[in-house]
């Protein structure tokens, strides 16, 4: 309900305390508006595939959030940064052979030295 009325002769609007506007017309002499129509007749009902469209959307919704709740997260590699250093070790290489070299000892006799 409105707490004014308008006055018809000089457009104001009025407390509904005060029986008289301040340009001398009185409240009594004001029609009365009709009610305002209700939703009912307005025709403003819920439709079905409103109902459904909105549930769906509730639905996905939740769905979406269960799933991120539940699954784990993706691993990301680290981004390399300055002073960054990764404190797994890299990969074991194999060590190669050397190939092995022989070696003949002979035993040199040294020649005598004259005396």
């Amino acid at each position: 309900m409105p707490a004014t009325w308008e006055c018809p002769s000089c457009k104001r609007r009025v407390p509904l305390s005060v029986e008289e506007c301040r340009c001398g017309w009185l409240r009594s002499r004001v029609a009365v508006a009709p009610p305002r129509p209700t939703d009912q007749a307005r025709g403003a009902t819920r439709r079905p595939w409103e109902l459904w469209t909105v549930m769906a959307v509730m639905v996905v919704c939740i769905g979406w959030g269960v799933y991120l709740i539940v699954s784990p997260p993706a691993p990301s590699p680290a981004v390399g940064i300055l002073g960054y250093v990764d404190p797994t070790p890299g990969p074991r290489q194999t060590a190669t052979p050397r190939p092995t070299t022989t070696t003949t000892t002979t035993s040199t006799t040294t020649p005598a030295q004259p005396q």
